[in-house]
């Protein structure tokens, strides 16, 4: 699932994903489209591509640029030569606040929550609060130190916020049961870095 939280109304905010070819022989893809296709998201970028060669990727840009407070969801169908996922469906939600919502009840400190459900088995959420604008990475570790998935890089907007890991790494392939650390990274104008950890275990 691909989230967006707590978008302004008025402005942008975009989405990187990659798709991986993994197999032996190119994979072609035949369709790339957002069902609905009348909602506030967008395909920005990656959209005419039609064959990735195996081991390597393709990144699609997916944008989310609300006009009015209100929440809103889509699907982004993707339709390949795939033998297993020939038609992959991913979820799309977008969260729009007005300017004047996003001015209320504020956050007081960068906090990071425990992951819910924790121990998982196909997706846990992990939430933070942002009490100003600023930078955001949220990287998954194994228990070695080795990066797993990067859920999330770039700038949000001050307010509370979720990002969903379904157990996968950053090829799409399922990770093994076992415990993984998440490390959230907030940097803003005021201050130097702050880096919150925490664990989580995974079971199959």
């Amino acid at each position: 699932m691909i989230e967006f939280i707590d978008v302004q109304t008025g402005d942008r905010a975009e989405y990187e994903l990659e798709i991986w070819n993994i197999g032996l022989l190119p994979l072609e893809i035949s369709t790339i489209a957002l069902r609905p296709d009348d909602t506030p998201f967008s395909i920005i970028e990656g959209e005419d591509v039609f064959e990735i060669q195996p081991d390597t990727s393709h990144t699609l840009v997916i944008g989310f640029a609300p006009e009015r407070e209100d929440t809103y969801e889509t699907t982004l169908l993707i339709m390949s030569n795939d033998r297993d996922q020939g038609e992959l469906t991913i979820p799309i939600t977008g969260n729009a606040l007005d300017v004047a919502s996003t001015s209320v009840s504020l956050p007081a400190r960068f906090e990071l929550s425990n992951p819910r459900p924790n121990p998982f088995n196909s997706q846990t959420v992990i939430s933070y609060s942002l009490p100003e604008q600023g930078y955001i990475s949220v990287k998954i570790y194994d228990v070695r130190g080795r990066q797993v998935r990067e859920l999330m890089s770039g700038n949000q907007q001050a307010g509370w916020h979720r990002i969903t890991w379904d157990g996968s790494d950053d090829k799409g392939l399922a990770v093994a049961s076992g415990i993984y650390l998440y490390k959230v990274k907030y940097e803003y104008d005021a201050g130097d870095p702050t880096i919150l950890l925490r664990q989580m275990l995974l079971i199959r």
